[in-house]
């Protein structure tokens, strides 16, 4: 009797005090909405432990977060639309050359690996080179030597890419005088303030050039008249990850079919400083995950004026590569597409305002009409305009089918909602849905909807980039340059102290004009690049440095 008893007090404490906010949601919610919410809170907490690290593209978390929403799919009754008769839909990210396991520099029989031990820049050549060399002799067809130490010095606080440059054009000269390769190394300490570019578009040299670490630097530095018995052996492979898009068809037997999509991918720990713990992404994008699986369990009974294709996208972060990958295999016709709605981004509601940012619906004239009426709204819908060519249903746009992004905005303590669950607004989230559903419903009656060009969207296909500044560009802005709407917190921009209202000029030695310049000036950077870039503030022009 007394362990009945205790079992029963331990689980009234569990109730009083785990559930405070189930007991708070009760008053707003109905029956249905709590069972919404209670398994939104499900989804969120499974996709965003700090086991899963943020589910970037190809790793094995992200094959955890990819089963995970396969098995809700198949709860939920969904038939399985990837490759071979699964729910999976793979595609390869392909990111450029890394060395082969083969790649060696030996001095005088001590064998020095990459990475550890030396580093090869990305315009180096391939190949082997055996030879006699000295960091004192400068002979043809001998590999040299340079004490990069005076370059540093006088060059402390340039951007890394100016270093870059005058190391680049060293190695030119020398491989035109005849040296057979080219090691670099600093006498008076590490390699600091020399980064290289992951997307380097330089021409390739036709001699190995290294950069030597403090091992082989500390062996040269005991005797520098010493002739070395140098072998060194470079060689490179293929570096690519496997992204996993999840894909579930439910069949009303309807002419048509409705998109329905978020992405669950994340850029992880190496997109961002931030201030300290893993960055599980709640709000984006595992509030949108759990959206989008809840939403293929509230549609299980229609409308069923049309079906619907449920897609949890990979690789987004990285340049829309999921979604450009099942536009270009698709699962089905063109002609079946009537339109797509994304619900990334959807746990950050303000209860205050009740702002619902909408981009895209300037893709169909059909869009305003399908909102629903009420004399007193449930929501403040805000055309963003300045999302337009920014996030997941631009590369529809591209494909012209009517695409629409609903996403709750950034709040003022946004970071800290990407990493306590606590923070993600699970009720109106809840509400979000059910005003969703009611889209669909009035998207059902209109049929199919027509696809309009927008001056704003971009038909070129956006480059792969693996940084971001962490801004929100005005696409309204005529001027020259990109003129900053928003600073996002913790992030890049933010920490070089740039600020909205800023105009960007220049980004790093590109002039920014364009979204597409500003994008392809960040496709040339990875994370841990310092790069100069020239704003005007108040109509005058600075300069300031951004770490990415």
């Amino acid at each position: 009797m007394k362990q009945i008893f205790a079992h029963r007090l331990c689980f009234l404490i569990f109730i009083l005090f785990y559930f405070p906010t189930i007991l708070i949601a009760q008053k707003r919610l109905s029956k249905s909405d709590i069972t919404t919410y209670t398994r939104l809170k499900t989804h969120v907490s499974h996709l965003t432990t700090d086991s899963s690290t943020g589910r970037r593209t190809g790793t094995e978390e992200e094959k955890q977060a990819a089963f995970y929403i396969q098995e809700q799919f198949k709860t939920y009754g969904l038939l399985p639309h990837g490759d071979n008769g699964t729910y999976l839909q793979q595609f390869t990210i392909r990111e450029g050359n890394e060395l082969h396991a083969s790649s060696f520099l030996m001095l005088d029989g001590t064998t020095f690996t990459p990475g550890s031990d030396f580093i090869v820049f990305p315009w180096s050549s391939i190949g082997s080179v055996t030879s006699l060399a000295s960091p004192v002799l400068q002979e043809k067809e001998s590999p040299w030597f340079w004490d990069l130490k005076e370059l540093l010095e006088q060059h402390t606080g340039s951007p890394s890419t100016d270093l870059e440059n005058l190391i680049y054009n060293r190695a030119l000269e020398v491989q035109q005088k005849g040296a057979s390769a080219l090691l670099l190394y600093n006498s008076s300490g590490l390699h600091a303030g020399i980064r290289l570019l992951a997307n380097d578009t330089r021409t390739p040299l036709s001699i190995p050039v290294l950069f030597l670490l403090e091992k082989p630097m500390l062996l040269l530095n005991q005797d520098l008249l010493h002739t070395w018995d140098l072998a060194l052996r470079i060689q490179r492979v293929e570096r690519t990850r496997t992204g996993t898009n999840v894909i579930g068809f439910m069949d009303f037997g309807a002419p048509s079919t409705i998109l329905i999509t978020a992405h669950y991918d994340q850029l992880v720990e190496d997109e961002f400083q931030i201030p300290s713990g893993i960055l599980n992404r709640l709000h984006n994008n595992g509030s949108g995950t759990a959206a989008l699986i809840e939403m293929a369990r509230l549609l299980q009974k229609g409308p069923a004026t049309n079906n619907y294709l449920f897609i949890a996208f990979s690789g987004e972060e990285q340049g829309f590569l999921g979604s450009r990958h099942f536009l270009d295999h698709p699962v089905l016709a063109r002609e079946q597409i009537n339109c797509m709605l994304n619900v990334d981004g959807v746990g950050c509601l303000n209860d205050s305002t009740k702002q619902v940012c909408l981009s895209g619906f300037q893709s169909s004239p059909s869009w305003q009409q399908l909102f629903p009426k009420a004399k007193k709204p449930i929501f403040r819908l805000v055309p963003d305009s300045s999302a337009a060519d920014a996030y997941l249903q631009s590369p529809f746009h591209q494909q012209k089918i009517p695409a629409l992004f609903l996403h709750t905005g950034y709040q003022k303590d946004y970071q800290s909602r990407m990493n306590s669950a606590s923070k993600i607004n699970l009720t109106g989230t809840v509400s979000l849905l059910n005003y969703l559903q009611r889209i669909i419903k009035n998207v059902g009656q209109q049929g199919k909807l027509e696809f309009q060009m927008n001056p704003l969207f971009s038909e070129t296909p956006q480059p792969f980039f693996s940084v971001t500044m962490g801004i929100q560009p005005d696409y309204d802005y005529k001027g020259v340059g990109i003129h900053i709407k928003n600073v996002f917190p913790y992030q890049s921009a933010e920490a070089a102290g740039i600020q909205s209202g800023d105009v960007l000029l220049k980004l790093g030695s590109v002039p920014v004009s364009t979204i597409q310049t500003y994008r392809d000036a960040l496709s040339q950077y990875k994370p841990g690049d310092l790069v100069q870039v020239l704003i005007r503030r108040n109509q005058q022009e600075q300069s300031l440095f951004v770490r990415f």
